[in-house]
């Protein structure tokens, strides 16, 4: 399952990522295995989504998203 798979308010633990090229961007943005995030907001016509790691709260794409592999915790 993927970042951009998940349901909004349903905590998930990140297991790594599928993309090596994304995967350095979201390590610097703080994503990284074992860490709980949760989507708090799906943006209407395939927008953006909005995700919480920790206390942070982070606007991304969702094919970023889709690289982002998750177990749902």
């Amino acid at each position: 399952m993927n970042l951009s798979e998940l349901d909004i308010h349903t905590k998930a633990i990140i297991q790594g990522f599928s993309d090596s090229n994304w995967e350095v961007v979201l390590l610097e943005h703080g994503f990284s295995a074992g860490k709980e995030v949760s989507v708090e907001f799906h943006a209407p016509f395939n927008g953006p989504i909005a995700v919480r790691l920790g206390e942070t709260l982070i606007s991304m794409r969702r094919d970023e998203a889709k690289t982002v592999l998750i177990e749902k915790a």
